[in-house]
């Protein structure tokens, strides 16, 4: 079954403004990340397996903060925790941008910045997504995705700005450091909301919200539904592949083309315009196919483009045009991965969605880790074109947890 009941239209208002500032930080910080982490190796003399350790990194902070998560929510509630993570996330920026000028103790800074960013990345995505489903309910797929859509839409400046910065001789730092004022006016916005809602103008409850409880009256801890561990693998095998592709891909085109460091880090902005096309197009789709059925979709628009990016660069010269074409199919299939994945797990958990978001962090931290390590590590051992076959491996996981959700009749 691909198709359900069609859900209400989406209704956007300053609350849903609130929640994609939130995802539009947090997607300028991996977009720009993804071409400059290679040229802060570059800078530093790290090997490709240092270099891919920053995702592990990465990984630990989210990993770490998702404990905190509930706690933190529960405290601060979803506005605070997002002006926390906006906080972390800038100091990473910073950490990257200075600690690249410093052989010496450059690494450890940068591996700090690094886990900075997981810890606030975790805080926003967890609790944008909580207020977006509270709010717009069963179109928080929609929500979601079109959230998404503009973290990667404006992402897909971010390489271009690395590569025109790299050309004109400013090095990459302005382009990442673009995220400080970003990550402000967000912050702004947010508080603005609440004043409108203390003055009664409108209902911003879902940005006000705790966490709901995860004991039942009698005190027993209430257990998430099976499906959400299967969605969350997933959406983990999903992830891997994505950040793998967004991290390698700018050092595939540099060896494997004739794409020189300015060139190679300005055309992974292919693979951030394939997002945003996918994440906008599965809008309107959100509304009448199930996440299933989008999400066998994506799959198969992931697949080919990683397979027209690989094999368009099985010489050392390869050609440019047909890899960047891979990219952007690639990243059409890629984007859809975690917002549809995301929105769906939410919704399967009854109500407990910070919860939900905890394991997410968890999940998504170690996948996001883990596999652009190991395709870092192995691509010192191989070279990066055979390391990057890890990824459809991710891809083929994605289909056969679909499999079994399909199996178990869990559609939506």
């Amino acid at each position: 079954m691909s198709t359900q009941e069609v859900a209400p239209p989406l209704r956007r208002d300053a609350v849903t403004a609130a929640g994609y500032t939130a995802v539009v930080t947090w997607g300028w910080f991996v977009f720009a990340s993804g071409p400059v982490l290679p040229l802060v190796g570059l800078d530093l003399g790290l090997s490709k397996t240092l270099v891919g350790l920053h995702a592990t990194f990465l990984s630990i902070g989210s990993i770490s903060s998702a404990p905190l998560l509930v706690p933190l929510v529960r405290s601060l509630r979803r506005y605070g925790a997002m002006t926390v993570g906006a906080g972390c996330v800038s100091l990473a920026a910073v950490l990257l941008a200075v600690g690249s000028l410093f052989p010496g103790w450059g690494l450890v800074l940068t591996l700090l910045g690094m886990v900075s960013a997981g810890f606030g990345g975790t805080l926003l995505i967890g609790t944008s997504t909580a207020v977006l489903d509270g709010h717009h309910g069963r179109s928080s797929n929609a929500a979601v995705s079109e959230a998404n859509g503009l973290g990667s839409g404006l992402g897909l400046c971010a390489p271009l700005l690395v590569g025109a910065c790299v050309a004109l001789g400013l090095t990459w730092r302005p382009a990442l450091l673009l995220l400080l004022p970003l990550a402000a006016a967000g912050t702004v916005l947010v508080r603005r909301v609440l004043d409108a809602d203390r003055a009664g103008r409108l209902d911003a409850a879902p940005l006000r919200a705790a966490p709901a409880p995860a004991r039942d009256a009698s005190g027993r801890r209430t257990p998430l539904p099976r499906r959400v561990w299967v969605i969350l693998a997933v959406v983990m095998c999903g992830v891997g592949s994505e950040v793998s592709l967004n991290t390698w891909s700018a050092e595939l085109l540099r060896e494997r083309t004739v794409l020189e460091e300015a060139g190679a880090s300005a055309f992974v902005a292919a693979f951030a315009a394939g997002m945003t096309v996918g994440r906008f197009v599965a809008v309107p789709l959100a509304r009448r196919w199930t996440s299933a059925a989008l999400l066998r979709a994506a799959v198969v628009l992931a697949g080919g483009g990683f397979a027209l990016l690989w094999f368009s660069t099985l010489t050392s010269t390869g050609w440019v045009s047909l890899a960047v074409v891979g990219l952007a199919f690639a990243g059409a299939g890629a984007g859809a991965f975690f917002p549809i994945g995301v929105a769906w797990l939410v919704r399967s958990t009854e109500g407990q969605s910070e919860r939900g978001m905890t394991f997410v962090s968890v999940g998504v931290g170690a996948a996001a880790g883990l596999v652009p390590f190991g395709v870092g590590a192995l691509a010192d051992l191989v070279g990066i074109h055979l390391a990057m076959l890890a990824i459809p491996v991710g891809i083929a996981l994605v289909t056969l947890g679909l499999g079994v959700l399909a199996r178990a009749r869990v559609h939506d």
